[in-house]
């Protein structure tokens, strides 16, 4: 379930594909997760990036990813990281300060 709450911004299917590891034009295979998001969509529909972290209590782990949404009620979505949401730059390993001998 997402939540409205959750949605941080509106992508195009290109963008959408590409989260997906896919080419802006390709066609997924049918019955992979990407297919159930990029497949039989209409021109109605909208592809969100969603983010629970803000919203994420103590006892709940926190996920992101792309949400479906067709007139303002999700179709369909799919998680892509769960997890904290990484800062900036927090995926580049930190120098050591002191390299081992």
């Amino acid at each position: 379930m997402v939540r409205p709450t959750w949605l941080t911004q509106r992508v195009d299917r290109p963008r959408a594909a590409a989260l997906l590891g896919l080419p802006p034009d390709a066609q997924p295979r049918p019955g992979t997760p990407a297919a159930r998001i990029l497949l039989g969509r209409t021109p109605a529909d909208e592809f969100w990036l969603f983010d629970s972290t803000p919203h994420a209590g103590p006892d709940h782990c926190p996920s992101q990813g792309l949400a479906v949404l067709r007139h303002g009620k999700l179709v369909a979505h799919l998680v892509l990281h769960i997890g904290p949401a990484a800062a900036p730059g927090a995926s580049d390993p930190a120098p050591d300060d002191d390299p081992p001998p």
